[in-house]
């Protein structure tokens, strides 16, 4: 599994034949990390990590922590505490797609 913030590089890994050889690229499992507001998982520092966690729980140990409905409301939650808003349907599918 490849997990990145960076766009350009998440689909650039899937076309280049250098990264081909590995499993991962060839099983397409290579997912974008949320970045809206701010990156949640690596910069810059923020209170972002804490939902980050979540969200890599459920992507790394699927069933075994936070199935989809309750990460989405997690991350409602999460929204509304820190920055008083709560996505809609279609923000929440942007922001938690994950796959490039």
């Amino acid at each position: 599994m490849i997990v990145t913030q960076d766009r350009e590089f998440a689909r650039r890994v899937l076309d280049d034949p250098l990264w081909r050889p590995l499993a991962a690229v060839r099983e397409r499992r290579v997912y974008l990390a949320p970045t809206r507001p701010f990156g949640w998982l690596d910069v810059p520092p923020s209170v972002n990590r804490l939902i980050g966690v979540r969200w890599l729980l459920a992507l790394l140990h699927p069933g075994r922590g936070d199935d989809a409905a309750s990460l989405r409301a997690a991350t409602a939650d999460f929204y509304r505490l820190f920055y008083g808003v709560e996505p809609g349907a279609a923000a929440f599918d942007a922001l938690l797609g994950g796959e490039a």
